[in-house]
This record gives structure tokens, sequence and C-alpha cells, in this order.
């Protein structure tokens, strides 16, 4: 199989995520993006800057344009010194926690 050929699947399947996905090595090169990842680029957000494989924190929260994310690193093993890192918005957690609570208030009241 080509090297082309296999970026190109790498890269699909990197693409078959909603959320935005890096693979950056350990010396901290980013390797390759998918389309999420691409938009928020475009907006700004340099994941570099945000996540360095050093120093192996493999959970992290970010702020970015007044929103709240969770980055998360998962090595890829191998041999191949990687890790793919993702991006996902974390909900506002007194409005999550006001909604937990009026939903159970409701479920108690009709016990």
């Amino acid at each position: 199989m080509s090297q082309q050929l296999q970026n190109n699947i790498l890269e699909a399947f990197l693409d078959s995520f909603n959320q935005p996905m890096w693979i950056i090595d350990i010396s901290g090169k980013l390797l390759m993006m998918n389309e999420a990842a691409k938009q928020y680029a475009n907006k700004g957000f340099n994941i570099l800057s945000r996540f360095n494989p050093k120093k192996c924190e493999h959970l992290k929260f970010v702020n970015f344009s007044g929103k709240k994310y969770l980055i998360e690193s998962k090595d890829i093993n191998h041999g191949t010194n990687c890790f793919v890192v993702s991006l996902e918005e974390q909900e506002n957690s007194l409005a999550a926690l006001k909604e937990s609570t009026s939903r159970l208030k409701k479920v108690l009241s009709s016990v």
C-alpha cells in the first residue's frame, strides 16, 4: 500500500468523527487534522499552543471564544510516538445542573 493511500485512509478515518481531531507526534509536530479541526484552526484555535505531548496531560480544560472545552489525548502506540487529540465543547455546568435538578424534581413529584 502506498504512503499516499495510507495518508488518505487515515485522513478519511479522522473525518468520520464530528469532533475536531489532530494527530501530533511526541516532538509537538502537527501531522494531520480532520475537517472539524481545520474549521477551529480557521477561527484562530491553535492546538499546538494548548497541547504539549511531553507533559502527558491526557485531559485538559481550555477556554476559547468564551466557551469551555476539554482536550483529550490518547497515545496511538505501535511505535509511532504519536497522539490522537480531540476537542469537545463542555456544557455550561451550572445550566446542566439546573436542568438535571429540574428533571429530578419532576420525577420525584410523580412518585
